[in-house]
């Protein structure tokens, strides 16, 4: 009986399997939902992706550009006069870039560690900051010279760690007033005017805080490399739905560059810029974090 009933069940004109042109001739609307099924099933992937990129609220640059030699930066600033980035590194590095990753001029400065930089208000001066010394250095732009060193207001400290302590630097309001961003524990902490009083200083929920950005409001963009980003207000206060994702690590330094957007620089080697083209000022900042 089993060997009988064998050939009638070969015998089926193909149950399972690719069709043949004859059959595709006889049913060419079941051989064209063959050919488009996977291409459907792509798309609904995609398409589930990128909800759940909306969902989770990640932030994905538009381009990312390899820094030509500088290997570990750690901090930029946008300098508008000459429409290029002042970088900072760990290894003591102080260097004008492009916002195409060359590098113009570059100085090192041996036995520092500058993990963030901000320009003053003073035409061709900028402040870097020194976490092996716990030190704020003035340079000049001219020759990346530094003219000019002081330590933390007070001698103001989170930690007794020298390597975990300031990764992130900022200059805000008129006049402005430092804001120094503490790797661990992670914090912001702003200083008065006189930088006597002790500053205002903001613990936040993250793993580590390794940049901040001052906006035009009183805001400040804190950058953390596990974390994310994070918008907080004027008074401290966490906008929308706190630390937004990016798809990348290691990212410390952050830059708003008008016509261009947001700039983050990737501390591996090489050097990485990563360029935001939809968030190109801080509305549309403001906007993203808020939605």
């Amino acid at each position: 009986m089993l060997r009988d009933a064998a050939p009638n069940l070969l015998s089926l004109p193909h149950a399972v399997g690719p069709l043949s042109p004859s059959d595709s001739r006889r049913s060419p609307l079941k051989f064209a939902y063959r050919l488009l099924l996977p291409l459907l099933v792509i798309l609904a992937a995609v398409a589930s992706y990128t909800a759940m990129e909306r969902r989770l609220g990640i932030l994905d640059p538009n381009r990312v550009i390899a820094i030509d030699d500088f290997p570990e930066i750690s901090g930029i600033a946008y300098w508008a006069e000459r429409g290029t980035l002042i970088g900072v590194g760990d290894n003591g590095e102080i260097a004008e870039i492009t916002l195409q990753g060359k590098v113009l001029r570059k100085r090192m400065h041996r036995d520092r560690d500058f993990e963030d930089v901000a320009l003053l208000d003073q035409p061709g001066l900028a402040l870097a900051i020194d976490e092996q010394h716990n030190q704020l250095l003035t340079v000049r732009l001219a020759d990346f010279e530094i003219v000019a060193q002081a330590g933390v207001p007070n001698g103001f400290s989170l930690t007794r760690h020298r390597n975990k302590s300031f990764e992130a630097l900022a200059l805000t309001g008129q006049p402005p007033r430092l804001v120094l961003g503490n790797e661990f524990p992670p914090a912001v902490a702003r200083f008065g005017t006189d930088r006597i009083a002790p500053p205002h200083t903001v613990l936040l929920g993250a793993r580590s805080i390794s940049g901040v950005l001052p906006g035009p409001q009183g805001e400040l963009l804190v950058v953390s490399r596990e974390n994310g980003l994070l918008l907080l207000d004027a008074d401290g206060n966490a906008v929308g739905d706190g630390w937004r994702p990016v798809p990348y690590r290691f990212f410390e330094g952050a830059a708003m560059v008008p016509g261009v957007g947001l700039v983050l620089c990737v501390d591996r080697n090489p050097g990485i810029l990563l360029i935001f083209s939809s968030l190109q000022d801080w509305p549309a900042l403001r906007h993203a974090f808020a939605s």
